[in-house]
């Protein structure tokens, strides 16, 4: 399969009007500072057309190699949108949650919606405060 966030940039190349997004990215598959810059210039370069449908997958034998247990998947992606909404929305941004922490960093680009791109999730209400629609 290829890369999610690749394949929309190719898709909104082809027009300036057609909205982009993901029915479910995996977030905690990546590292938090990479996913915040792919998807912030994603965000850019779509004139702000992006929509980031996100999930925790749904097979346990394919998350042993996370640090972090599948039954705590979906706090620890409530705490990694946290801190996502802290990249994308201060200049100096700082987290200090239970499943991500880090010190003040500096985190550019910053999404061209504001406050940041809309997100979707399914059945997840610990995400309910960040996401655009249930």
């Amino acid at each position: 399969m290829w890369d999610p966030l690749l394949s929309l940039m190719a898709a909104a190349q082809a027009t300036t009007e057609l909205r982009v997004g993901t029915s479910v990215a995996l977030p905690l598959e990546h590292e938090i500072f990479t996913f915040a810059k792919q998807v912030a210039t994603l965000d850019q370069m779509t004139g702000g057309r992006l929509r980031l449908g996100i999930g925790v997958g749904f097979r346990a034998e394919l998350e042993q190699s996370r640090p972090i247990k599948w039954s705590h998947r979906y706090r620890a992606l409530a705490d990694m949108v946290q801190a996502l909404s802290a990249l994308w929305t201060t200049d100096e941004s700082e987290h200090h949650g239970p499943f991500f922490d880090f010190e003040p960093v500096w985190s550019f680009p910053k999404p061209r919606e504001k406050p940041r791109p809309p997100l979707l999730a399914a059945a997840c209400f610990a995400l309910r405060p960040y996401c655009a629609h249930w």
